[in-house]
């Protein structure tokens, strides 16, 4: 069972279901690397705002319902936005990404475009029927809760890239560190998203 360093409530569940997890206790972010249980430092002020939902409320996405385990927030040139990390019954997962109202659901992809990330509004990426670029811009996480499949920390940044088709999927790619991660997926139309609260 593992414990968090600095207070000693066990994340264990947490860390059981995902490699990333914040202690609800004390709101140290946790991770697993080679057996061991490192901090990535604290988890960052996450301050009121009025949310469509949150942690531990179930959404349905794609004709199935996923609970909200992580919330990450990110801030950028206009102000910020929410990442959930969702999963359904069978821990399937995807992100839903909530910002100034408006929701997309997406998943990585595990066979991404080839080409190099655009720099250029406008530009198009070849990637099926073709994307064309709608924003270009640089995010830095502020704030993390719950458990999520990767390491993220406090104070690190993605340079992202937002394309759309013409059938309105969104295909976004976020650098970090060198490494550029690429995400497909549909807006949904938070009137009609149906959520049950925790």
């Amino acid at each position: 069972m593992a414990n968090c360093p600095n207070c000693g409530d066990h994340v264990a569940e947490a860390l059981a279901a995902a490699p990333m997890a914040v202690c609800p206790s004390c709101d140290t972010t946790l991770y697993r690397l080679d057996g061991r249980l490192l901090s990535a430092g604290t988890a960052g002020e996450m301050h009121d705002a009025p949310l469509l939902f949150g942690l531990g409320d179930r959404i349905r996405v794609a004709g199935r319902w996923h609970e909200a385990v992580g919330h990450a927030r990110f801030a950028y040139s206009t102000g910020w936005w929410d990442e959930f990390w969702v999963e359904d019954a069978e821990g399937d997962g995807r992100w839903v990404s909530i910002d100034e109202g408006d929701v997309v659901s997406q998943k990585p992809l595990e066979t991404p475009p080839v080409a190099r990330v655009p720099r250029r509004v406008g530009a198009i990426v070849s990637f099926g029927e073709g994307y064309r670029v709608t924003e270009i811009d640089e995010g830095r996480c502020i704030a993390l809760r719950g458990r999520f499949p990767e390491r993220l920390a406090v104070g690190d940044t993605y340079d992202y890239v937002n394309c759309m088709a013409s059938n309105g999927e969104l295909l976004s790619g976020e650098t970090h560190a060198g490494e550029t991660e690429w995400f497909l997926g549909q807006w949904l139309d938070p009137f009609e998203l149906e959520i049950e609260r925790a």
